[in-house]
């Protein structure tokens, strides 16, 4: 195998090339947009391909000789879709054997389903990160009907070392403003980043793939309370974590979710200034705009009622809470979902090679690195975070 691995810099990508650098049996080729997030994959001293994902051309340089490809790239939507479709265009074109797609359990949204399996049908809400992934896996579906060969993967929270997901729970942690839902019941589903990248590879090879969706996980069941008792170490907190109910959780859920779009709201986004001005400079709008005005002016009842509808001032807006919890913490254990390994272990024979319990020792030891806690200089430099 000759794989390319775009969004090699990230997270998943770099651990994935780390681990099939020292593999024998396949030649890799990291494909990266810049070196500015590289410097992990650089200190190997290898060669690294640079291509932009919306530049076709780019991409079928970096393809060149190249077997099969991994996705696990990230980046504004019309990357994560454009740049996507033009991947798998190239990877048609260029006879990839085996195109896998890192997807995220985040298509399906939320659900009441205690525990999910792949046949459940994704709701995510419009606009959010799970709609656009979902939006990504029926771009894969597509290319997979026109014959290439391809493998979506759907983690849930990635962790292990380097794992933005843990970093934001100590940094909330660290704040004050983490809380748990019910003293921390609600499942928590991870994936070590280790045990996705051996999941990756077993879905560049394994003979009975589809373009189905394949739920990734520790195949552990983790809670909230599991993870915030592993990370305690790392913030000194002794004793348990504050507690909220679900009533007040929900509450504070309900709160930040973004107001639904009414035609209220979209006609008076459409009159408002900032919007109004940046169509103006338009020369053909701008001619619109008078000759609707001077319809409107010609119909006394309706510049009325337009002008009550946009001249009414809002009420202020007021949040009050106890306290500021994060939000978007609080909104994932309301989730309180497990997603099936069924599929997983029959179409890839997947088995974790990282436990939960090995996982979160390698983050408090690569954090402890990180930061200098496992320094004999700590007893002082801990006084600068503390300041």
């Amino acid at each position: 195998m000759r794989i390319a691995v775009f969004g090699a810099s990230g997270f998943v990508g770099a651990t994935l090339v780390e681990r099939l650098w020292f593999d024998p049996t396949v030649e890799v080729v990291p494909v990266i947009h810049s070196s500015g997030n590289a410097a992990r994959l650089a200190r190997f001293g290898r060669k690294l391909v640079i291509a932009d994902a919306l530049r076709p051309r780019s991409i079928d340089a970096a393809l060149d000789g190249c077997s099969h490809v991994v996705n696990c790239s990230r980046g504004p939507a019309e990357v994560m879709l454009r740049g996507l479709d033009n991947l798998l265009e190239a990877s048609h074109r260029a006879g990839v054997q085996r195109f896998v797609h890192l997807s995220s359990v985040a298509a399906y949204g939320n659900t009441a389903v205690p525990v999910l399996d792949e046949s459940a049908k994704p709701s995510p809400s419009r606009n959010t990160y799970g709609w656009t992934k979902l939006s990504q896996d029926e771009l894969v579906e597509r290319a997979a009907d026109r014959g290439l060969s391809c493998a979506v993967l759907c983690p849930p929270n990635i962790s292990g070392t380097y794992s933005p997901f843990l970093l934001d729970v100590v940094d909330t942690m660290r704040r004050g403003e983490f809380a748990l839902v019910d003293a921390g019941r609600y499942p928590c589903e991870l994936v070590d980043v280790h045990n996705l990248a051996h999941a990756i590879r077993l879905a560049l090879s394994a003979p009975r793939i589809d373009a189905g969706r394949i739920f990734v996980t520790d195949g552990t069941e983790t809670t909230w309370a599991d993870v915030a008792n592993a990370l305690a170490p790392l913030v000194q907190h002794e004793g348990p974590f504050p507690s909220i109910d679900l009533n007040a959780a929900q509450a504070i859920g309900a709160a930040s979710a973004p107001p639904r779009p009414t035609v209220g709201r979209t006609l008076k986004h459409l009159g408002s200034q900032d919007l109004l001005g940046a169509l103006r400079k338009d020369p053909l709008l701008a001619s619109a705009e008078k000759s609707a005005k001077a319809a409107i002016r010609r119909l006394p009842a309706l510049e009325a009622a337009l002008r009550r509808r946009f001249e009414k001032q809002p009420m202020a807006a007021t949040r009050t809470r106890a306290a500021a919890w994060s939000e978007r913490l609080i909104g994932q254990q309301l989730r309180n979902v497990r997603y099936s390994q069924s599929r997983a272990r029959t179409v890839l024979e997947y088995q974790p090679v990282v436990s939960a319990a090995e996982s979160m020792q390698a983050f408090r030891s690569w954090y402890g690195d990180l930061y200098g806690r496992n320094h004999a200089a700590w007893s002082l430099t801990q006084h600068l975070y503390q300041s």
